[in-house]
């Protein structure tokens, strides 16, 4: 291998790993601005035209009304749907394939825990759900962002 060959192999490699790194520091601050309630910051995280797919987070029967569009619109939708709870994600494992300087995709383990007060008139006030999450991305402007997330669940317990 000559010498050109081998130096365009390792600035590829490493803008491979640079954006594996910025991938998972975006997800990281998606599950912290969904726990933390900081809607401006989650939008921050989104395509400006992304989806989020929730149809299938319940672990029953899909909602298509749990399809949404629009950064602002996905982060109002979380925080609606979280309202009143006290929240902690974890998520971790990612298989992250980088497709080209400007998309990527990921699948992401998730655990998340959810505790709503006694008070909210709610058929449970705790939910554990354990799943993955689908994503893609998209580099605009040199950040990177999500373009689309599905949350699919494996098992949901609720008290």
């Amino acid at each position: 291998m000559n010498e050109r060959a081998s130096e365009t192999d390792v600035v590829a490699a490493l803008d491979r790993l640079c954006a594996i790194e910025a991938i998972r520091v975006l997800k990281a601050r998606y599950f912290r601005y969904v726990d933390t309630k900081d809607r401006q910051g989650l939008a921050s995280l989104f395509a400006e035209n992304a989806t989020l797919d929730m149809s299938e987070a319940a672990g029953g029967e899909a909602d298509k009304s749990a399809i949404v569009k629009g950064a602002a619109e996905i982060a109002n939708f979380i925080l609606a749907a979280t309202e009143g709870a006290t929240t902690v994600h974890l998520g971790g494992m990612p298989e992250i394939h980088v497709l080209s300087p400007t998309s990527a995709s990921a699948v992401w383990a998730m655990t998340d825990h959810l505790r709503w007060p006694d008070e909210f008139a709610m058929p449970f006030h705790r939910m554990t759900g354990h799943g993955h999450y689908h994503d893609t991305y998209v580099r605009v402007h040199g950040e990177w962002r999500i373009q689309s997330s599905k949350l699919t669940r494996l098992r949901v317990d609720v008290v």
